[in-house]
């Protein structure tokens, strides 16, 4: 579809469309103008953020697995100055416990420090 083509469906002139092109390059242009653009073309603006390198489920396990060996090492730090520490066996055990139920049950302060 020609720029052309696409304001006059929008109603508004081929430079109003030239000019969204350009914030689009710039990173200025808004959602609700892409939203229009879409519409006006017979489709959908989809906006996403989409993970580098992994999936959504493994940066969660991750953050969870990083959340309860924090938890748990402190834990068992105030522990050993009773002598009722972990061994370590055990103590990788109650991670995996505690990072398997952050991972199910998503606390609202899964992802802060």
């Amino acid at each position: 579809m020609t720029g052309s083509d696409l304001a006059r469906r929008m109603k508004i002139t081929p430079a109003a469309i030239y000019e969204v092109e350009q914030k689009e390059l710039s990173g200025a242009v808004t959602i609700q103008r892409m939203e229009k653009l879409a519409a006006a073309m017979g489709g959908r603006f989809v906006y996403a953020i989409v993970p580098k390198e992994s999936t959504v489920e493994s940066i969660i396990r991750d953050q969870a697995q990083r959340k309860a060996e924090r938890l748990l090492r402190r834990t068992n730090t105030q522990m050993a100055l009773e002598k009722q520490a972990l061994d370590e066996t055990r103590l990788q055990e109650e991670v995996d416990r505690l990072r398997d139920d952050l991972i199910r049950s998503r606390p609202a302060d899964l992802w802060s420090d």
